[in-house]
């Protein structure tokens, strides 16, 4: 293809008229409200542009853009006021426009305010009066200083752009600062070359081989140069568009099936020019079904025989139909070519079967691959059905009459463990022997646990458990032990009689034995206390004791033969000794017995007084044994005087002369209660004559 990538234009100005050798850019020449971005005529070439000029009219045309905004998202914007457009095709990627202009009318804006020149601008699409958007790739209007005053204006613009598309229409514009019209000479700079498409380097991708009921897509390669393209079917046109790369296509019917796309550019390249039409043959079959799956059971037994069979599905020769049987990983573990299969597992487990239904020659399923990851239907050459089942067992085996919990007396009750039966729906019956834990004796007994555990293939576990308690064996206890008893000290025994004990057991269970006792004597006459023990050791080693205690009563205890009482003498009575004293318990076995000798207190004389006599012992049983006799003595009688002489009554003349005689007292007694004796005078008292 001639493609120029730099191209240098000048641009003086763009017109909506002929002018020259141009062909009008516009149908209704000169400006006017006609003269629009889309109604003007489209240039297959920029070449055409280079050497034009014209002279603008003054003439209001906004020329289909907003009043508003020239050149949207520039910082150098304007408005428009007396529009000229130019379209033209782009055939090379850089592009250099030189507009020179002269003899511009001056617009005056305001007081002393005045505007002259152009502004051009280069857009991608068409600007539209409603406001919608547009791409401008260059400006230089009013906003960006281009516009000249009353004096002056500059005579050249260079509209210079980069990057075009090849192929694209890119629209030009020229408008008159503040409406100002001009001459304008336009100068293409170099050569952007006249138009053709690129040739084809690769066909049409897509589905070669396909299915009734597909919808594929088909892409055609991106042309440099082509705007339209046209897709046909066996011949008819079945689609067109500008820039339509791809469509998809739904097919309906099995056959071979010729589909061609073609490219123009218009209006300067037809359909008919090269590059010529790119086609590809196409094989449409019958759409694949993978029909349903019937299972004549699941879920079923480890071990059961499972049948599949298909109804509905697609059986043609161009189709290829396989069951496949997944694992719970999804891997492939049978293959069955056919609509018929049958599968069986030993165990319980949950399992998919597929249906799956392809066109022939396609990639054969094998045993280990994993369905889902090697195998998807993405259309309608391929069709997958699945379903689940499974080998599957959820009922508990049970134990046929299993024993109870047991308590026994003796360890002579127990019996070895037997086996037990069990029935299970899917294994059916069977023997399993138990386990057991635990320990016993025959004296202190214990326990065991028995448990059977029976799981089948489905994991189901049955579990029985028997416990068994063996009591300890019952203690042993004498036969009619003696008790305690009280006796006196002259019965104290010196023997007793062997006991015999037992716990009325039988068999290797009986304890029993006879004991002789053993006696302890701590009595005497003063009593104390007999033990007798019978003391044994059973062959369960408990101690089998009882003890009797006899409680030995004291001697009665002594008190003195005939004691002396308590009596009252006169002075001359006063005893000076007692005689010994006998105490004595009078029993004869138990005889307690001895003499004392009394201790004489107190005193007494003629003047009375107590005397004392006090017999006192302790006996063999450390009993105080005392008698206390108490003899009071009378005092003697009072003594008087004898010969008292009477009391006188003398004269002074008669005076006595001498000292009175003595005087005698006396209580008229003898012996030990005499009283008597003389008693001397003494005067007192006084006289004179």
């Amino acid at each position: 293809m001639n493609r120029i990538t730099r191209l240098s234009i000048g641009l003086v100005v763009l017109c909506c008229f002929c002018i020259g050798e141009l062909t009008g850019q516009c149908n209704n020449p000169p400006n006017g409200v006609d003269c629009l971005c889309s109604t003007a005529q489209l240039l297959c070439t920029p070449d055409d542009l280079d050497g034009f000029t014209f002279s603008m009219s003054s003439a209001t045309n906004f020329g289909g853009i907003p009043t508003d905004d020239l050149c949207p998202g520039m910082s150098q914007d304007g408005v428009p006021n007396n529009v000229n457009w130019f379209s033209f095709i782009a055939w090379c990627t850089d592009l250099t426009i030189n507009v020179q202009i002269s003899n511009c009318t001056v617009v005056p804006l305001g007081f002393l305010q005045f505007t002259s020149g152009t502004q051009i601008a280069l857009f991608e699409n068409c600007p539209t009066a409603n406001g919608g958007p547009w791409n401008p790739v260059q400006c230089f209007t009013e906003g960006g200083g281009i516009c000249g005053d009353l004096f002056s204006y500059p005579n050249l613009q260079t509209l210079s752009v980069n990057n075009l598309t090849i192929g694209n229409v890119y629209y030009f514009m020229l408008d008159g600062c503040g409406g100002s019209a001009c001459d304008v000479t336009l100068d293409v700079v170099g050569v952007c070359g006249t138009g053709m498409i690129d040739p084809w380097t690769t066909g049409l991708t897509g589905p070669v081989e396909t299915c009734v009921g597909n919808t594929d897509t088909y892409v055609a390669e991106d042309l440099d140069g082509a705007v339209e393209f046209y897709y046909y079917l066996d011949g008819v046109q079945i689609a067109t568009g500008n820039e339509l790369t791809s469509i998809n296509q739904t097919w309906t019917t099995a056959g071979t099936y010729e589909l061609c796309v073609d490219v123009s550019n218009l209006p300067c390249i037809p359909e008919s020019n090269d590059p010529p039409q790119n086609c590809i043959t196409i094989e449409v079959c019958v759409e694949a079904v993978a029909g349903i799956i019937n299972i004549n059971t699941s879920p079923a037994c480890p071990g059961e025989i499972i049948d599949f069979t298909l109804t509905g599905n697609t059986s043609t020769p161009d189709h290829d139909q396989y069951i496949l049987i997944l694992d719970a990983s999804g891997n492939i573990v049978q293959i069955t070519v056919g609509d018929i299969a049958s599968f069986t597992h030993g165990a319980c487990e949950n399992f998919t079967v597929v249906s799956y239904n392809v066109k022939a020659g396609s990639p054969v399923p094998m045993l280990g691959q994993n369905f889902s990851s090697t195998f998807t239907c993405t259309d309608a050459c391929c069709d997958i059905e699945i379903q689940q089942f499974s080998y599957e067992d959820n009922e508990i085996p049970i134990f046929v009459d299993p024993p109870t919990d047991i308590t026994l007396a003796c360890a002579d009750d127990f019996t070895p463990m037997e086996d037990l039966n069990w029935a299970d729906n899917c294994d059916g019956t069977g023997i399993v022997t138990g386990m057991e834990v635990g320990s016993f004796d025959l004296c202190s007994g214990g326990s065991l646990t028995r448990t059977w555990t029976y799981t089948d293939q489905c994991n189901n576990t049955a579990t029985h458990v028997q416990n068994i308690t063996i009591d300890p064996l019952e203690l042993p206890l004498y036969d009619s032990p003696p008790g305690n008893m009280t006796v006196a000290c002259d019965q104290v025994p010196t023997r007793a009689s062997d006991l015999i004990y037992t716990n009325n057991e039988i068999g290797n269970c009986l304890i029993s034995g006879t004991v002789t006792p053993v006696i302890e004597d701590n009595s005497d006459l003063c009593g104390g206390n007999v033990t007798i023990t019978w003391m044994d050791v059973d062959p369960c080693g408990n101690d089998l004791i009882h003890v009797q205690t006899i409680t030995v009563d004291p001697a009665p205890s002594p008190v003195f033969i005939d004691p002396p009482e308590d009596m009252t003498v006169t002075c001359d009575q006063i005893p000076i000794s007692a005689p010994d004293l006998m105490y004595s318990n009078s029993t004869a076995s138990c005889l307690i017995e001895d003499m004392v000798s009394p201790t004489m207190g107190g005193a007494a004389d003629e003047c009375g007084g107590i005397i004392t006599f006090t017999w006192q012992d302790t006996d063999p049983c450390g009993n105080l044994i005392i008698h206390i006799q108490t003899i009071t003595v009378d005092p003697a009688p009072i003594a008087t005087f004898t010969s008292l002489p009477p009391d006188l009554t003398v004269d002074c003349s008669n005076l006595p002369s001498s000292t009175p005689m003595d005087l005698m007292f006396t209580n008229g007694e003898t012996g030990d209660c005499l009283i008597d004796g003389m008693v001397s005078p003494t005067i007192s008292g006084g006289i004179d004559i």
